[in-house]
C-alpha cells in the first residue's frame, strides 16, 4: 500500500495534490502534513493485524533536509509500537540528489531497522544509477511516462525492460506505477516488473478494506 494524501474540501470536494501539495512545499505546511500522514498510517498498521503488507510514505525534500527527521519519524513509528519493517519510505530522485550528503547516514540508520527505502518515479533523473550505489536503497518505481507509452513505444518498452533487469540483477523490488490498462500490466511483467500499482488494480480510498491478494 502507499499512503496518499487528498484535501476533502467543504465546497470544492476532494481537491488533488498537485492543487496543494506545490503550496504546502512553499509555505513550510508538508512537514507538518508529512507528521500527520505518518501518523495515520502508523495507527492504521497498529488497528489492523489482519493487514500483512508493507506501507509506503512519502517524504519531500524539505522535510528529509531538517536535521531532526529521522528522529521525528523513529518517535512517531515506535510510540505506536509498530513494526518499522512495516514500513517505506519513498523519496524522487531530486529529493535526495541535492542532500545525498546530508541524508544518506540518516537512510541508512532507518535501513538498519528495517524500514525499506523505494526511489520513485525512477528513470527520469540523470543520476539514477548513483543513487542505487550511494543510498541503501530496496526497490525502484518505474515512471508512469513509460508505463503510459508501453504498449506503443518501443523506446519506452527498451527502458523498462533495461530497468527491470538492474533491479532484478540488484535484488531490488520493481513496481511498475501509472498502469491503467490490462495491456500494460502484461508488457511491464512479461519484461520483468514484479510488482504493479495504478488504477488497473484499484483507486485511492479512505483506507484499505481488506488485505488485498499478491499481484
Amino acid at each position: 500500500y502507499e499512503a496518499l494524501v487528498r484535501w476533502n474540501h467543504p465546497e470544492r470536494g476532494v481537491v488533488p495534490p498537485a492543487d496543494f501539495l506545490p503550496v504546502a512545499e512553499e509555505t513550510g505546511l508538508v512537514i507538518e502534513l508529512g507528521t500527520h500522514m505518518l501518523e495515520q498510517v502508523c495507527a492504521l498498521i497498529a488497528a489492523r493485524p489482519d493487514i500483512t503488507a508493507t506501507f509506503s510514505v512519502n517524504k519531500s525534500p524539505l522535510q528529509i533536509n531538517r536535521p531532526d527527521w529521522r528522529a521525528h519519524f523513529l518517535e512517531t513509528v515506535l510510540s505506536r509500537g509498530v513494526d518499522p519493517g512495516r514500513l517505506v519510505i519513498e523519496v524522487t530522485e531530486s529529493a535526495v540528489l541535492s542532500h545525498i550528503d546530508k541524508v544518506a547516514d540518516d537512510l541508512r540508520h532507518l535501513r538498519t531497522l528495517g524500514i525499506g527505502l523505494h526511489i520513485d518515479d525512477f528513470g527520469t533523473g540523470y543520476s539514477s544509477i548513483a543513487l542505487l550505489r550511494d543510498l541503501p536503497v530496496t526497490g525502484i518505481k518505474l515512471d508512469r511516462s513509460f508505463t503510459e507509452h508501453v504498449v506503443d513505444a518501443r523506446e519506452a518498452r527498451v527502458v523498462a525492460a533495461g530497468l527491470a533487469s538492474l533491479a532484478d540483477g540488484l535484488d531490488l523490488v520493481s513496481i511498475a506505477e501509472g498502469i491503467e490498462e490490462p495491456a500494460q500490466a502484461t508488457i511491464l511483467a512479461e519484461l520483468g516488473w514484479t510488482h504493479a500499482q495504478g488504477y488497473l488494480f484499484g483507486r485511492p480510498a479512505p483506507q484499505p478494506a481488506t488485505e488485498l491478494p499478491t499481484a
